[in-house]
């Protein structure tokens, strides 16, 4: 029981467990949703969806399981610039992640095609009202998909491996650079499709933005600040277990008029809850306060969460 407690609060459990639920939810929001009013997702699975879309119109041909074998291929190649440019267990899960979707893409479009989807009200194309709500929810559901997987250390695929490649070696915004590769998917809904969808999947894109840039801030920066008098042991433990530089300056208490010492340092803010962890177990009667913050120049150890 004490192994299984330990498991369920380990960063192993938020890894698997984020991207198990993550990538359920994000394909349900696909097919359920997206599917449904005709909307495109971002990245590489409305690339597939496109691609299906073209293969429907020209060829006639609507078979269960196309969308899924289109997402396994155009996803493998990024696997590789998963593995050599961000960690091979983000690689991993996001190949688990990918397989994982075409299998419930597969099984959700079944289940769709034999009638059944808890969102079949808002299937009204000639309702602006409904639409709108489709797109409002798609963009909700699969940016908070996206998001679970991100934040325990995985993806989804697609451009999330772009994004999230870009974001550690080049320190571009993860949500801008998706949402880059999100208009191209919509210029060309907009060219092989309608204006009218291309809009609504313009509003489903800025949702699933805004849901991804609230939930997901794994990649940026934290500032945290130790006032201590422990400077020796502080400073040990700091170093030995936080990968980043580190700055400490003498100071006196106002109201102890006691000798202290300011730690100031810079972390990626998945690291913060482990470095304030660290902080209290040296000295529990230590003040900490912590900043976000936009930028950062100079040298500066690149971590990844996974």
């Amino acid at each position: 029981m004490s192994k299984l407690n330990s498991f369920l609060k380990s960063k192993d459990f938020s890894f698997y467990g984020g991207m198990i639920i993550g990538t359920i939810i994000y394909c349900f929001g696909i097919v359920f949703i997206l599917d449904l009013g005709e909307f495109y997702a971002g990245g590489i699975t409305g690339g597939a969806q496109l691609i299906t879309d073209l293969i429907k119109k020209f060829f006639e041909i609507d078979l269960v399981g196309v969308k899924s074998i289109f997402v396994g291929l155009l996803n493998f190649p990024l696997f590789l610039i998963a593995w050599k440019g961000v960690s091979k267990k983000f690689a991993i899960a996001s190949l688990v992640s990918v397989l994982m979707q075409m299998a419930l893409i597969a099984l959700f479009e079944l289940m769709f095609k034999n009638g059944f989807n808890p969102f079949i009200l808002f299937a009204h194309p000639e309702d602006p009202g409904c639409m709108l709500c489709l797109a409002i929810l798609g963009g909700l559901v699969t940016g908070a998909g996206q998001a679970i997987c991100l934040k325990g250390g995985a993806s989804t695929g697609g451009t999330d491996v772009i994004s999230q490649y870009l974001s550690l070696t080049k320190q571009k915004s993860f949500v801008m650079v998706s949402f880059s590769i999100d208009f191209c998917i919509i210029l060309c809904a907009g060219i092989f499709g309608s204006v009218g969808i291309a809009v609504y999947t313009i509003i489903r894109m800025i949702i699933c933005t805004l849901t991804l840039d609230k939930m997901y801030t794994a990649y940026s920066y934290t500032k945290i600040v130790i006032i201590t008098e422990e400077k020796q042991r502080m400073r040990d433990a700091i170093v030995s277990s936080i990968q980043h530089g580190l700055t400490i300056y003498p100071a006196t208490g106002g109201f102890s008029n006691k000798p202290k010492y300011v730690f100031e340092l810079i972390v990626w803010s998945f690291e913060t809850a482990d470095c304030l962890r660290l902080v209290k177990n040296v000295d529990p009667q230590c003040f900490v306060s912590t900043l976000g913050v936009k930028k950062v120049e100079g040298p500066f150890k690149v971590n990844v969460i996974a």
